[in-house]
C-alpha cells in the first residue's frame, strides 16, 4: 500500500515529489511500472542537448512515455540509453530542431508518431531489434535523407515516412511483411525494392512520390510482382502502385480487374492511360494528382467509381465512358460529386447505354453521338475535295482520321467540335489517292 501510494503521488504531483526518480532527475518527471522499470513521462528541463540516464534507485529506465519530450523545441540531441525498449506514441513529436536521433538496439518498439512532424531530422539510425515502427513514426521529418529498415522490423506502420520529401534511400530490412498505407507516401524516393517477405501492402504506399521511377520486387515473393517497375499482386489481377516518376503513355494489362486506391496517384509526367476491357473497379484517388492526363476512355466493363477517382487532375476536362454509368461508390453517379474534385470538365457518354444522368460525379453528361451523314448533298467530291456533314450533340469534341489502308496507321486530319449540332468536313487531299477511308473518335 505504501507503494502505491507513492507511485500516485509522483504521478499527481508531478516532479517535487518523486522519490523513485532519485537525485538529479529534477528535470524528467517519471512513474515505476508493476515491474520495478521506469517510464519517463514528461522532460521539463532547458537543456539543449540531454542524456537520458538509464536507471534510478536501482530502476532501469526501460519507456520514453507519450508525449514525453513533445514540442520541446529548443532540443537539439537526445542520448538513449540502452535500457529503453520502448518509445512511446508522440514521444519526441514537433521536436524541430532535434537533427538525428540513435534508437538503441534494446528498442523494441518505434510507438505511433514518435517523431512526427520533427522537421530538422536529417538523420535517424533504427536499432537492430525494432521490431515494430508504428504509424506516423517518422511523419513529416521533411529533411531526412536516408533509412535503413533492419531485418528485425516486422511492421512499418500507416504513414510512417510520409511527408519526408528528402527521402531519397531507404533498404527496407528482409523480414518486413507489412507495410501500411501511405507508408511512404509524398516522399522523395527515386526508386524501392520490396522484400521477398512482404505479404502486404497497403493502399498509397508509394503514391506522390514524383521521383520514383521503379518498385523493384524479389522475384520470389508470393504475393506481388512487377512488370516494367509497375506493382501487381501475384495474379495480376490487381495493379497496386505505378510509380509516380513514369512519364507518357501507359497501357494497363488486360489481366487487370482492379485499380487500387492511389494507385496511379501523383503520376504528374503520365499523359494517357489505355485502360483494358478486363478493370471493373477504379478506387479512391485511382489518378488523383496526376497534372499531365488530358483526357480518359473508360471502357464498359467498368461498373463501380471510388469517391476521388480522378481528382486533383488539372488538366483532365473530358472523360469518355463506352458503358453504362458505373455506380460510384455502389451508390448513382449522378448523386456523387467528388469523383472529379476540385476542377470541372464533362462527361461523355454513348447511345443506348443506360443510367446516365445530368450529372456523374459531379461533372455535367453529354451524349457523345456523331454521325457521318451519307445520305446528302454533303456527302461526295466538291471543288475535288471528298467531304461530308457530320451531326450530333452540339459542341460534342470530334477526330476524323483517313488512312488509304484498312490496316494501316490513321492520320488525323480534324479535330474540333460538332458546331451548334452540325459541321461540314473536307479533305482537301483526297484526290491524291486512289482510294481514301475516313472514321470518326473520340480526342
Amino acid at each position: 500500500m505504501k507503494k502505491f501510494l507513492l507511485t500516485w503521488l509522483a504521478v499527481g504531483i508531478g516532479v517535487i515529489a518523486l522519490p523513485e526518480c532519485g537525485w538529479g532527475w529534477a528535470q524528467f518527471s517519471c512513474i515505476t511500472n508493476s515491474d520495478n522499470t521506469i517510464t519517463i513521462t514528461r522532460f521539463s528541463g532547458s537543456d539543449v542537448n540531454v542524456t537520458v540516464p538509464s536507471s534510478t534507485n536501482g530502476y532501469p529506465v526501460t519507456c520514453i512515455g507519450f508525449m514525453a519530450f513533445s514540442l520541446c523545441f529548443d532540443l537539439n540531441s537526445v542520448m538513449l540509453p540502452d535500457s529503453i525498449t520502448n518509445i512511446g506514441d508522440f514521444a519526441f513529436s514537433a521536436d524541430n530542431n532535434l537533427t538525428s536521433m540513435t534508437i538503441p538496439n534494446s528498442v523494441i518498439n518505434i510507438g505511433k508518431g514518435a517523431f512526427l512532424d520533427c522537421y530538422g531530422m536529417t538523420n535517424v539510425i533504427i536499432g537492430t531489434n525494432v521490431v515494430s515502427i508504428g504509424g506516423e513514426a517518422f511523419d513529416g521529418c521533411h529533411l531526412l535523407r536516408s533509412v535503413t529498415i533492419p531485418g528485425s522490423v516486422l511492421d512499418i506502420g500507416t504513414n510512417a515516412f510520409s511527408f519526408c520529401y528528402l527521402l531519397t534511400n531507404v533498404t527496407i530490412g528482409n523480414s518486413v511483411s507489412s507495410i501500411g498505407d501511405k507508408a511512404f507516401f509524398s516522399s522523395g524516393l527515386p526508386r524501392v525494392t520490396i522484400p521477398n517477405s512482404v505479404t502486404y501492402i497497403g493502399d498509397g504506399a508509394f503514391a506522390l512520390c514524383a521521383t520514383l521511377t521503379n518498385i523493384g520486387m524479389d522475384a520470389v515473393n508470393l504475393n506481388y510482382t512487377n512488370i516494367g517497375g509497375v506493382l501487381f499482386d501475384k495474379t495480376m489481377t490487381t495493379l497496386v502502385a505505378c510509380p509516380g516518376g513514369i512519364i507518357g503513355n501507359y497501357a494497363i494489362s488486360n489481366s487487370v480487374a482492379i485499380i487500387r486506391d492511389y494507385a496511379f496517384a501523383g503520376c504528374r509526367g503520365l499523359t494517357n492511360v489505355m485502360i483494358p476491357n478486363s478493370v471493373t473497379s477504379i478506387r479512391n484517388y485511382a489518378f488523383a494528382w496526376c497534372r499531365g492526363l488530358t483526357n480518359m476512355m473508360i471502357p464498359n466493363s467498368v461498373t463501380n467509381i471510388s469517391g476521388f477517382a480522378f481528382a486533383y487532375a488539372p488538366l483532365l476536362q473530358k472523360v469518355y465512358f463506352q458503358g453504362n454509368a458505373p455506380s460510384v461508390n455502389g451508390g448513382a453517379g449522378s448523386e456523387d460529386n467528388t469523383v472529379f474534385s476540385n476542377k470541372t470538365g464533362t462527361v461523355y457518354y454513348q447511345p443506348n447505354t443506360t443510367n446516365w444522368g445530368a450529372t456523374f460525379g459531379g461533372w455535367a453528361t453529354k451524349l457523345w453521338n456523331p454521325q457521318m451523314q451519307t445520305a446528302n448533298s454533303s456527302f461526295g467530291i466538291r471543288t475535288n475535295q471528298f467531304g461530308f456533314n457530320l451531326t450530333g450533340t452540339a459542341s460534342i469534341p470530334v477526330v476524323v482520321e483517313a488512312c488509304t489502308n484498312m490496316g494501316g496507321a490513321w492520320t488525323p486530319l480534324f479535330s474540333g467540335s460538332v458546331t451548334n449540332g452540325s459541321i461540314y468536313f473536307s479533305d482537301p487531299q483526297s484526290t491524291n489517292y486512289p482510294q481514301r477511308y475516313y472514321r470518326i473518335r473520340s480526342p
